[in-house]
């Protein structure tokens, strides 16, 4: 359920967000970097965090969840080509460091997600998605690191014995 449920909600929201944060992010770097410079660094920490995002998703719906699905019927478990759940875990939780490292980096640039002295609409709108993405991002972690992997790693253990 839980893994359905971060599918259906954080990799959902991630899929549609994150291209209108790229897009909004360029469109703002495009016309007021000369005068915020850092609006450009944060564009380019947005491509990277999208990019990083997009094939982290990739590997949990298509490798790692199934995985984790499977503990639940061991006879399938050797398909799937782990020894142990452990390291797919481990790699996911190193990727979500890396995300978390983006947004810390994006949030430093921009002040707190504050607005500069007369920002348009277009920054306003992107320095609320950004604190939004950062937000939901938060949660879609948590329920990974701190809840789901930690059961899927007592069933693997219990599918040793």
């Amino acid at each position: 359920f839980l893994i359905d449920y971060i599918i259906t909600i954080h990799h959902s929201y991630v899929n549609e967000s994150g291209p209108m944060l790229k897009d909004l992010s360029e469109k703002v770097a495009a016309h007021h970097g000369a005068q915020y410079p850092h609006l450009v660094t944060v564009h380019e920490k947005i491509k990277k965090l999208m990019c990083e995002l997009t094939t982290h998703m990739k590997k949990e719906e298509q490798i790692v969840f199934p995985y984790i699905k499977a503990l639940e019927n061991p006879e399938t478990l050797s398909v799937h080509g782990f020894n142990s759940v452990k390291d797919p875990i481990s790699l996911m939780e190193c990727e979500h460091e890396m995300a978390g490292e983006i947004l810390e980096e994006i949030r430093t640039l921009t002040n707190d997600y504050s607005l500069p002295a007369n920002a348009c609409n277009s920054i306003r709108l992107l320095m609320h998605k950004l604190e939004e993405f950062e937000n939901d991002l938060h949660i879609h972690i948590h329920l990974e690191n701190n809840i789901l992997f930690p059961k899927a790693l007592k069933a693997g253990d219990a599918n040793k014995n």
